[in-house]
């Protein structure tokens, strides 16, 4: 029973290690004792697919891939804490929330913003760095007495008093017979010593780049318990604190995370009576690099000395400048679709940035319209999911009677039963007559004359006909929404508990076809081959019903009215995001460096955004702490996440990590202005590559990607290009060079009997629009009615008038 270090750089061959022990043992021993797997949560489905797959069993008993929250249940499961209820993160958030509006009268620094929505997710933020470093409320206890007793008066004071307040209360809130995931972890290793799963076990443990507070405790017990456990870390072999683990490793140490890591664990270990053997040496570029040039990017381009240049060839090293994120995107596209030609398999085919934010609308558009299969490693953010924006309006709707603005969104959710067309004519039937308010529920039928708007619409070149809207009630479609609307107002009226808003709200929910509306979604996505939509719809109502079940069981009795519970709900949407598996086995991942783990079978990686300001990124705060802050609770003895300065130094491991986890090509671009057109200068890691390889030719992209016909990829693309130069031509009249490409393209296209679909409909929409001249008039009878002579005016029309002419024909026309 002994832990061993397996310390390595990138590319050393250690998570080929951990795989080659695992398979050689189910090969030699298919029934033997078990074996544990342990990887970051991103990581399990990836190493899953290489133990099913890459390791030619076909399958396997004894061996499982874990994340420390998998194993976690799998503990409880067996030793009966699973009976425990568990407080998720949401409800963890809808607590907070709810004692932030009960405590507000005893807060000092979170007083006034008590009731903001955000404010609970920054207090859950800070609390799990409390967490993690192994804190609770009984640590804010001791840290505010000293702080008092030491005379500190200042803002950190009362900072620290109103989290130590909130804490305790969250902490009595639960009491004994509920657990976060804080407790919940803490109860596992409770239950790990009574455990029979580790016996005899052996334990791989892999990926990771730090531990938790929980996460050393849990390795330490595994290795009281288990026959060996194997550690990877990636570290410099050279590193000082392999043989002194007490050592403070040097800040500006590349792997200075990793060490401080190794550091901590060691610790923990020795006070845990654990031994540990003598670490091991993962071989030097035994399994990863196939050119030299990958090499030398892993060994020295993120060395601390300036000036690092390399005399073997770029080979396997690209680099593109592009004008924009779009034009940034789409090179890296066309540079797939090379690789897919040349034997590359999609999944081995990784894309990097640092922020997925900016480029994930470009990466939609351009990998769909190259034809890229792709999966983006993010948690999708369900906000404006057609069911969640489905229960804000019913809410605000019973709420503020009736408003018009919500009654919109209703009918646009999808989810009333009215389909499309139903739903718009309803919406342009209200805003021709101005309805508002509690007309909705009047028991008069609406019989509004329409005979005047018809005719007028027709004068204007509608296109339906008095057939097509008299076949449209109305007040049938009114009547399907206040009907279904009027019980759930009734029941939730006053101070209703949670309880009861609830019930009431499922039951409306049944009023309404949503489930059935639901599935039929989900089959079609199925059928257009859209899984990862599938599986959005289904992850939203199974959330939304657990956030509801957690509700009623948190706050059930709770008389908190339809304000109060909105107020909760929406604490509880703070985090209200999915994180999906790859729905399918082949394709690109597309993610940022501190969340996905590239597999060990990638070839090639494209790290887009190597700008300044971009990658390295700009440290953000999601916790109520700031960096002062830090640094004062730091001298006080608790630890808890470094300051942005040293966050900031980290990013240098981030730009290694990405740098080096392709075996065949880097590729590496950056845009050279923003969305706002201001020119971005080059990031830091984009510098040491040039400084490496000073000979490299880099792809610089043109201002004007469409003026290129190298740079067409796609039938749109195409047929962009050729109209654009079909406009220039027109407008200069200039003789065409003779060896000019544009002319034959031109013809090539007009004349091809195109057999693809999405270039015949490019082509049929190119044509109209050349020959289409933009002219738009009213006609005499409409502009007399509309703009009666002798014609009078206010100022604020003329204000309209001259700031947007059509704004003007839409509030008064």
């Amino acid at each position: 029973m002994a832990v061993q270090f397996v310390i390595g750089r990138a590319g050393s061959g250690k998570t080929q290690r951990c795989f080659s022990a695992i398979v050689d043992a189910l090969r030699a021993a298919p029934m033997g004792p078990p074996i544990l797997w342990i990887v970051p949560r991103q990581a399990t489905f990836s190493a899953e697919r290489d133990l099913t797959c890459a390791s030619g069993l076909g399958g396997y008993v004894r061996a499982r891939v874990v994340s420390f929250e998998q194993l976690g249940h799998e503990v409880l499961a067996e030793c009966g804490g699973g009976s425990v209820p568990e407080v998720t993160a949401a409800g963890r958030q809808m607590i907070l929330g709810h004692l932030l509006r009960h405590n507000a009268g005893e807060l000092k620094y979170f007083k006034n913003v008590a009731k903001h929505p955000g404010l609970a997710a920054k207090l859950d933020a800070t609390f799990g760095e409390l967490e993690r470093a192994g804190k609770d409320a009984r640590d804010l206890d001791v840290l505010l007495r000293d702080m008092r007793a030491d005379g500190d008066d200042g803002a950190l004071l009362d900072k620290v008093h109103d989290l130590h307040l909130i804490y305790n209360a969250y902490t009595a809130y639960l009491g004994a017979e509920r657990f976060d995931q804080h407790q919940r972890l803490m109860h596992v290793l409770k239950c790990l010593g009574e455990s029979h799963l580790f016996r005899d076990a052996v334990v791989y443990v892999d990926g990771f780049i730090d531990f938790s507070e929980y996460e050393r405790r849990v390795l330490a017990r595994l290795g009281r318990v288990c026959r060996r456990v194997e550690i990877t870390l990636a570290m410099d072999p050279k590193s000082d604190l392999l043989t002194q683990p007490d050592l403070y490793p040097d800040e500006l140490s590349l792997f200075h995370p990793v060490e401080m890591a190794y550091r901590r664990l060691r610790i923990t270990l020795r006070d845990e009576g654990v031994p540990v053997d003598e670490p091991a040496v993962a071989l030097p570029h035994a399994h990863r690099f196939k050119t030299p040039a990958l090499r030398e990017v892993e060994r020295v381009a993120f060395e601390r000395r300036e000036g690092i240049r390399t005399r073997v060839a770029p080979d396997g090293v690209e680099r593109v400048e592009a004008p924009n994120r779009a034009a940034e995107v789409d090179a890296a596209a066309r540079r797939i679709r090379q690789l897919l030609r040349n034997g590359f398999r999609m999944r081995q085919v990784i894309v990097l940035v640092r922020d997925m934010e900016p480029y994930r609308d470009l990466i939609n558009a351009s990998f769909a319209e190259h034809g890229i299969r792709y999966f983006l490693d993010r948690r999708r953010e369900t906000a404006h999911h057609p069911l969640l924006q489905f229960v804000r309006a019913v809410l605000m709707i019973a709420q503020q009677a009736w408003p018009h603005e919500w009654l919109m969104t209703l009918l646009k959710t999808g989810l009333t039963g009215l389909g499309p067309s139903d739903a718009d004519e309803l919406e342009n039937y209200v805003l021709r007559h101005r309805i508002r308010g509690a007309i909705w529920e009047a028991a008069e039928p609406w019989a509004f004359h329409e005979t005047a708007l018809l005719r007028n619409e027709e004068e204007m070149g509608g296109t339906r006909s008095h057939q097509e809207v008299q076949g449209f009630s109305a007040d049938a479609a009114r009547r399907t929404l206040a009907d279904a609307l009027q019980p759930f107002i009734a029941a939730t009226r006053g101070g209703a508990s949670v309880r009861k808003i609830v019930t009431a709200l499922f039951e409306l929910i049944e009023r309404f076809p949503v489930r059935r509306t639901l599935a039929n979604w989900m089959a079609q996505a199925r059928a257009a081959g859209e899984f990862e939509l599938m599986i959005e719809h289904e992850r939203v109502w199974a959330e939304l019903s657990g956030l509801f079940d957690q509700m009623v069981e948190l706050l059930g009795d709770e008389s908190v009215g339809l304000a109060g519970f909105q107020e909760v709900l929406e604490a509880g949407l703070e985090q209200f995001d999915l994180a999906l598996t790859p729905p399918t086995v082949d394709e690109v991942i597309v993610g940022q460096v501190d969340r996905t783990r590239p597999p060990s079978s990638t070839r090639a990686v494209l790290v887009l955004g190597l700008s300044e300001g971009c990658f390295p990124a700009v440290p953000r705060e999601d916790s109520v702490l700031t960096d002062s802050d830090r640094r004062v609770l730091g001298e006080r003895a608790l630890h808890v996440a470094p300051a942005s300065d040293r966050r900031l130094l980290d990013e240098n491991l981030w730009g290694y990590l990405a740098f080096t986890c392709a075996s065949d090509l880097l590729y590496l671009s950056r845009p050279r202005s923003n969305e706002a057109n201001r020119p971005l200068g080059p990031s830091v890691f984009w510098q040491r590559i040039e400084r490496m390889f000073p000979g490299q030719s880099m792809i610089a992209l043109p201002q004007e990607t469409r003026d290129d016909p190298a740079l067409i990829a796609t039938p749109r693309q195409l047929v962009a290009s050729l109209m654009r130069w079909v406009r220039r031509k027109d407008g200069t009249h200039l003789p065409e060079p003779a060896d000019a490409p544009w002319p034959r393209l031109y013809q090539w296209l007009a004349t091809h009997a195109c057999d693809q679909e999405g270039l015949d409909r490019c082509r049929y929409g190119a044509w109209r629009a050349l020959g289409h001249v933009n002219q738009a008039a009213l006609t005499p009878e409409i502009a007399r009615q509309m703009f009666a002579s002798p014609l009078t005016v206010g100022v604020a029309q003329l204000e309209t008038v001259a700031s947007c002419a059509f704004k003007h024909f839409l509030g008064y026309g």
